[in-house]
């Protein structure tokens, strides 16, 4: 799977906000409009373990994903 625009796909290496991680879920959330991308990060605090307000987007290790 990747993102409408083809640039980011699900297991890609990304940095955010200076903090490494990979592609864990694409799609549409319940918490807001539009197209996200779930990460586990490899490098640094997360807030989550991909659930989010009850509900599970992906599996990681709690704290790892944003």
């Amino acid at each position: 799977d990747k993102t409408a625009d083809g640039s980011i796909s699900l297991g890609q290496q990304v940095a955010w906000n200076g903090k490494m991680g990979m592609v864990r879920y694409i799609g549409e959330v319940k918490f807001a409009k539009g197209e996200w991308v779930g990460l586990e990060l490899t490098d640094g605090k997360g807030v989550h373990d991909g659930n989010v307000l009850g509900v599970c987007y992906f599996e990681c290790p709690a704290g790892k994903g944003v």
